[in-house]
Order: C-alpha cells, then sequence, then structure tokens
C-alpha cells in the first residue's frame, strides 16, 4: 500500500520538480551549469514537500537512461536528474508495516550449522 511514484520518462521527474519545487541554485550553479550550459536557476524536488504525498519514488532503468544528465526546464528554471542508482527507489517514509522472523541463529559464527529456518507456517 504504499505510495511510490515511478519517473519512467522525462517528463515524470520535471512533474515531480513542478508540482514540489526547490531552489538549489546556490549549490548546484557552478557544475549543472558547466555540464549543461545552462545558466539556471536550478531547482530539485522538495522532499519534505514530496513524502507528504509519496512514501517513496522510484527511478526506473529507462527513466534514468532517458532523464540523467539532462538540464530540463522546471518550476521556472531548469532540474537535472543526476546521481541515481537506476532502477532504485528512495524511501522518505517508513511504510514497513510487519516484520517477519526467517530464522534464529545458535552456535558461534564459524559453525556451518545452527540456522534454523523458521519460515514454514509463516503466511
Amino acid at each position: 500500500s504504499a505510495r511510490v511514484i515511478e519517473i519512467v520518462e522525462p517528463s515524470d521527474w520535471q512533474r515531480l520538480v513542478d508540482e514540489h519545487p526547490r531552489d538549489v541554485t546556490g549549490t548546484h550553479n557552478g557544475e549543472w551549469r558547466h555540464w549543461s550550459g545552462k545558466t539556471g536557476p536550478w531547482r530539485l524536488p522538495d522532499w519534505e514537500s514530496v513524502a507528504r504525498h509519496y512514501d517513496g519514488v522510484h527511478v526506473t532503468i529507462g527513466g534514468c537512461l532517458a532523464t540523467n544528465g539532462l538540464a530540463l526546464p522546471a518550476a521556472g528554471g531548469f532540474t537535472l536528474l543526476a546521481g541515481w542508482v537506476p532502477g532504485e527507489t528512495l524511501w522518505l517514509n517508513d511504510v514497513a508495516i510487519r516484520r517477519e522472523p526467517f530464522g534464529t541463529w545458535s552456535g558461534n559464527s564459524l559453525a556451518s550449522q545452527g540456522w534454523e529456518d523458521v519460515r514454514e507456517g509463516l503466511g
């Protein structure tokens, strides 16, 4: 039931920044201007604002390949998707609702025995 937004193409990243803009010109102008040839201003998502609407942001492999490194117009400036691992999710809220033990350990760490699998019977 986690609310996860997926970035599958550049317009998804632009829309996220448009809806939740944060000015990052002061920290990103130098390198991003050099890479892109654009003078800014620079915007990224305001993660606190995003977290009120989504639990996570998933950048698909295709979305990362299509968007990474492009200076895209957004929120009255430009945005750049950089530093993401393709296919990974940035979790903004802890949405784990249960935990399940997978086993118990007895013995010392060098022993090859002692692991008891307790997954049987878990529904």
